[in-house]
């Protein structure tokens, strides 16, 4: 499937690695919710990871709540 930047951003940033997005990836990412698209594009798939693509992956929703606490 053919993901945007900002959805390959978010992936990469919310994978099952033990280690949390760097300080760049949650940059980039807040930079694109300043964009229309961008920001749909972003908070979708941030709500699609962490509810509907696997309930018991808790690292995602570690990792999604850090970022949001980071400002994105």
């Amino acid at each position: 499937m053919n993901y945007t930047e900002a959805e390959n951003l978010v992936y990469e940033a919310t994978n099952e690695d033990p280690w949390g997005p760097t300080g760049s990836q949650m940059r980039e990412i807040a930079n694109y919710t300043f964009q229309y698209d961008g920001f749909h594009q972003v908070t979708n798939l941030l709500w699609k990871r962490m509810l509907e693509d696997n309930r018991n992956a808790w690292r995602r929703v570690y990792k999604r709540h850090s970022s949001r606490e980071n400002g994105f």
